[in-house]
């Protein structure tokens, strides 16, 4: 494999990942979302067993 072939691939291997982070980043909203949901329910539960 020579400089450009490693170097391509090198590039393809970020490429992937900085996909893989956009996606994950774009996931957060959603996540958050569930998270507080979640807590909500619980908040909730709490107060209901007072």
């Amino acid at each position: 494999m020579n400089i450009k072939e490693k170097l391509q691939a090198d590039l393809d291997v970020a490429k992937a990942q900085v996909a893989d982070l956009e996606q994950k980043i774009a996931n957060i909203p959603v996540e958050v979302e569930q998270i507080a949901e979640e807590a909500w329910d619980k908040v909730k539960d709490f107060f209901k067993g007072l």
